[in-house]
């Protein structure tokens, strides 16, 4: 029986078999999922429509699943932060954050620990949020 709110199995699967470190990308609709993630990363597309799910419901629902230490967001071209970061911020509540520019977030996204990317159906431009899984205390 689950704990959690999440229901997905193939994302239960992966955040099960994800260790400490590893990484989520919550990635936006615009997101280049096939060009701009790490090959052979196992890729979700939970798009329903423009706008659904939301950036949000895929990540208070992870929220209730893995345990997160780190969240890490794209800024926007001209260096501001995206404009959703204070709904992200609620729904993070104590967990650490950072801010990278496009082509570093990119970067990190393409690196090694990358273990899941679920791509919503959320419209709004640089709404991606990467995820780093902690441990259970």
């Amino acid at each position: 029986m689950l704990l959690s709110t999440l229901i997905h199995p193939e994302i239960n699967a992966v955040l099960a078999g994800a260790g400490h470190s590893s990484l989520c990308l919550i990635a936006d609709a615009n997101y280049p999922a096939t060009t701009m993630v790490r090959p052979g990363t196992p890729c979700v597309h939970l798009g329903l429509r423009p706008g659904l799910p939301t950036i949000d419901d895929v990540l208070a629902t992870l929220l209730t699943a893995a345990p997160v230490e780190m969240a890490t967001f794209m800024d926007q071209d001209d260096g501001q932060p995206p404009a959703m970061l204070q709904d992200y911020l609620r729904l993070l509540g104590t967990v650490p954050t950072q801010r990278l520019e496009r082509q570093a977030f990119y970067r990190q996204v393409c690196g090694s620990d990358l273990a899941l990317v679920v791509v919503s159906g959320d419209v709004r431009p640089y709404a991606n949020i990467l995820l780093t899984i902690g441990t259970n205390h």
